[in-house]
């Protein structure tokens, strides 16, 4: 029962530092993203308790976790886990202090100095197009392969990436495609009064996104990439009401769930035949994704980490996962035996059945790096770093500082969207977080800016045309 007890405490003081955030900035992509940070930290430890407790009551609500237990370890209310939950609360509730105290207060928005930048849909369409193609090309034999066999292209292609070359190439250009995309959706939806990008519209602008946007998430939900749907996503909504400055409730709201449903179902059908994905497009189907994204096995498998490294006494490794992530610069093809990251540290301790994909909170590769310590500041790193992207839109200036601005716009909304992978991986995850989420998105976005004189374009007038 006291697990109970640490968890009902450490949820009210989560909540109420969480609304301090809010009163402190009326930011509500905070709020958005700390629920995203309680979903992979706190609430597994919720339902697994109350599951242990009253005899697996919640496997008559849809979750389906158990076999976690058998592929990883077995999970009993003892010290350890108590421990864990102790460990992950104070992980979250020291991310809601740093952001308190570093975080400005109220964002005063868009600076008198600041006019927004004309963006061009046609050159975002393009890059677009380019690195779904490249991602297509590295993988269009397994798709091949997949279809004519009716294997399920999520397997064929997950577990088989030992035998893929350039895979990790590939999952870069998809967010490469994707992210950018979901920013040139939310320019064209917020029309042209943009807060800070702005746009052409039209007829024909509106269906080659249509068409593109199609092709892509159909393309993702053959391999079955929902996070990547996950993190365009949230950049799409979290920018739109950034951007907008009128918002539809009831079409954001229909949006919203529709996507949502959506991301779910492709976790229901990727692991069947591709030739039955349109025989399952029904309404019942859609009713089911929506249902599935609540009872997740992603809240848990990463929530697991922490028990398991405790419970079976994993050794510290006193920063190594600096070591791997400053080695990850090296591709893998020329440095086959590169340091590992933390992840393989924590597989190779935990008696694990190999064949199985499992992941790693970040609270627990801090704890294995520094112990206690760690866990503490890898919580003040996030609280930190999301304070200053939050902070940097009030900064926004004219002129030379073109680049800057765009990161500046970007920054918190493309901070949240990271939270799902920083969250599933250990200290390294940085590096995909700095390349996939920042730098490449931002320049995509940069290149597609329509630029005079190094200067804001001013919309005195007519829009440009033909952009």
């Amino acid at each position: 029962m006291e697990h109970l007890i640490i968890l009902a405490l450490s949820t009210l003081v989560i909540f109420f530092l969480m609304f301090l955030v809010w009163v402190k900035t009326k930011e509500i992509s905070f709020i958005f993203g700390l629920l995203i940070v309680f979903l992979f930290t706190i609430l597994g430890g919720w339902i697994i308790t109350i599951d242990l407790i009253f005899d697996n009551i919640c496997s008559k609500y849809g979750f389906n976790y158990y076999y976690l237990f058998d592929k990883m370890f077995p999970v009993s209310l003892d010290g350890d886990y108590l421990m864990a939950i102790v460990f992950y609360s104070l992980f979250v509730i020291f991310i809601e202090l740093a952001i308190l105290v570093f975080a400005a207060k109220k964002n005063p928005g868009v600076g008198l100095k600041f006019s927004p930048y004309f963006f061009s849909h046609w050159r975002l369409i393009f890059f677009v197009i380019f690195f779904s193609f490249s991602s297509f090309f590295i993988m269009r034999d397994f798709l091949i392969e997949a279809i004519s066999s009716g294997t399920s292209a999520y397997f064929l292609t997950r577990y088989s990436t030992d035998r893929i070359p350039f895979y990790t190439i590939h999952q870069i250009f998809i967010r490469m495609a994707l992210f950018p995309l979901a920013v040139g959706i939310a320019v064209y939806l917020s029309g042209k009064k943009g807060k800070y990008f702005l746009g052409g519209s039209g007829h024909l602008i509106f269906w080659s996104y249509a068409v593109i946007s199609s092709v892509i998430v159909a393309y993702a939900a053959l391999l079955g990439n929902r996070n990547e749907l996950v993190g365009a996503a949230i950049i799409g909504f979290l920018f739109y009401i950034v951007n907008a400055k009128k918002i539809s409730k009831i079409g954001f709201l229909t949006a919203f769930i529709g996507v949502i449903a959506a991301v779910g179902v492709i976790g229901i059908i990727r692991g069947s035949n591709p030739s039955s994905y349109l025989a399952s497009m029904k309404l019942g189907t859609l009713v089911n994704g929506l249902a599935s994204i609540l009872t997740t096995n992603e809240i848990f498998a990463a929530h697991l980490s922490m028990y398991g490294s405790l419970h079976y006494g994993i050794p510290l490794v006193y920063g190594y996962s600096f070591i791997s992530l400053a080695s990850s610069i090296v591709p893998s093809d020329l440095w086959p035996d590169r340091p590992q990251n933390i992840y393989w540290h924590y597989f190779n301790h935990i008696n694990a059945v190999p064949g199985q994909g499992y992941v790693i909170h970040h609270a627990t590769g801090w704890y294995l790096n520094f112990g206690l310590i760690g866990i503490v500041a890898g919580a003040v790193l996030i609280g930190w770093l999301w304070a200053e992207c939050f902070n940097s839109r009030a900064l926004i200036k004219g002129g030379r500082y073109f680049i800057y601005n765009v990161f500046a716009v970007l920054a918190p909304t493309l901070f949240i969207s990271a939270l799902p992978t920083l969250m599933r991986g250990g200290l390294e995850s940085y590096k995909a977080v700095a390349l996939e989420h920042f730098l490449f998105p931002i320049l995509i976005v940069v290149f597609s800016i329509k630029q005079i004189k190094g200067s804001n374009l001013k919309l005195s007038g007519n829009s440009p045309k033909n952009i």
